[in-house]
């Protein structure tokens, strides 16, 4: 493999500066203080060495063990680069919700599929053939995510998968096409048997693995400890196509994996991931506070003095274009807002529960569906809107919205 000569140079040069710092400090060179005492310096090694590669590796596995003892040559590096060896590997994450009518492909290395119908060779003891079998008799979606792995690196490229993979199922609840809080019964969610065994409270995510056409047991050590409850689906009551939007899946994933870290996209998709731990979430109290805590974290602006609910609204309307809909569709909006900072008043200060709320007149699943659709109908429209493809972070969408308001207030003193 033919490597950038000059990167292969400075990245030499890094690790042989920062090897005679340790040595300057008598601190040995893989030691738990060695990387507590130069993170940044280590960091941008590992830049360096993923740059040089276009892949991701387990940096410190190579590096403290081929170069701990010795001056590092540019050959004794590449070298070692032309060691690391790749293969495929795929992670299978066994989810809630209805089953999907055919596979969903969101792009070449992701989808979701039955798990019924990945046939292939299995490598499996009893106890997690047990489960493989459990959920393909009940039809159980799966995320298929296959990424570029080394062996010394699965357990990062596992964490990557499942931030992915919570990404997918965060953006598979915002796309459903009725939300109603009291019973979301096609709600996503990760579904896991396993367990580790030291960290018994840390559930792990995708069971089973596929390398080399095989599906054998996810290769981090883990031990079966309990069933996932599946919903049992009648085909003929219910489609993932009737459920979910699909079109707008596909659209917001291709939006999701192009998003630049620290811009509006980025800080849209987060509020994404808060919407859907309302919908999986069980107390409806705190399925409640989620949601309206989306409004908190999009819709108001520490600068601005306005009461909170007066931001929310008017902003809300804005970005909706609003003025140029009916009034009648504009007091809907506004009083649903109103209504539900009432509620989450009473639960968070007064203590109550939202099924026991003094507010007369408020069936609290209507409400919780359409401060749903009007938050999300905020963020696509942030997304999608032509007027605020420019708008590259929040603090630009507010000063839009300010210069707006000077405008309408210049026209009315003309």
């Amino acid at each position: 493999m033919i490597y950038n000569q000059k990167l292969v140079q400075d990245t030499v040069r890094m690790i042989n500066d920062l090897k005679q710092k340790a040595l300057q400090n008598n601190i040995v060179f893989e030691t738990v203080l060695f990387m507590k005492t130069w993170p940044v310096e280590i960091a941008k090694i590992h830049k360096q060495l993923q740059t040089i590669t276009s892949k991701k590796a387990n940096w410190d596995f190579y590096l403290y063990k081929n170069f701990s003892d010795k001056v590092v040559t540019e050959a004794d590096l590449v070298k070692v680069l032309n060691s690391i060896k790749y293969r495929n590997i795929t992670f299978i994450f066994p989810i809630s919700g209805i089953p999907v009518d055919k596979a969903i492909e969101l792009s070449d290395n992701v989808q979701i599929v039955k798990i019924s119908e990945i046939n292939i060779l299995k490598n499996l003891d009893k106890n997690y053939m047990d489960f493989l079998e459990h959920y393909q008799n009940e039809s159980a979606n799966v995320i298929s995510i296959t990424v570029l792995s080394e062996p010394n690196n699965d357990s990062y490229s596992y964490c990557d998968a499942v931030n992915l993979a919570t990404m997918i199922i965060s953006l598979l609840n915002f796309c459903l096409k009725d939300i109603n809080s009291s019973f979301i019964l096609n709600r996503y969610e990760f579904l896991s048997p396993f367990e580790n065994n030291k960290f018994t409270n840390y559930i792990i995510k995708s069971p089973f693995v596929i390398e080399n056409k095989v599906m054998k047991v996810n290769k981090l050590e883990f031990v079966p400890s309990y069933i996932g409850q599946i919903p049992y689906y009648d085909n003929s009551e219910f489609k993932f196509s009737e459920e979910v939007d699909i079109k707008l899946l596909k659209i917001l994933y291709k939006l999701y994996s192009v998003k630049e870290k620290g811009t509006k996209a980025q800080t849209l998709f987060g509020i994404i991931k808060i919407l859907s731990d309302s919908i999986i979430e069980k107390d409806k109290d705190s399925q409640f506070l989620k949601l309206i805590s989306t409004f908190d974290s999009l819709l108001t602006c520490e600068e601005d003095r306005r009461p909170k609910t007066v931001q929310i609204a008017f902003n809300t309307l804005f970005i909706l274009n609003q003025d140029v809909t009916e009034k009648t569709q504009m007091r809907q909006i506004v009083d649903d807002i109103s209504l539900g900072y009432s509620l989450r008043s009473e639960i968070i200060h007064d203590g109550k529960s939202i099924s026991y709320l003094s507010i007369p007149k408020v069936n609290d699943k209507d409400l919780y569906a359409r401060l749903f659709q009007i938050i999300k109908r905020v963020i696509l429209s942030l997304l999608k809107d032509p007027q605020f493809e420019t708008i590259k972070t929040f603090h630009e969408l507010f000063n839009l919205i300010d210069e707006q308001i000077f405008l309408k207030r210049e026209c009315l003193h003309i």
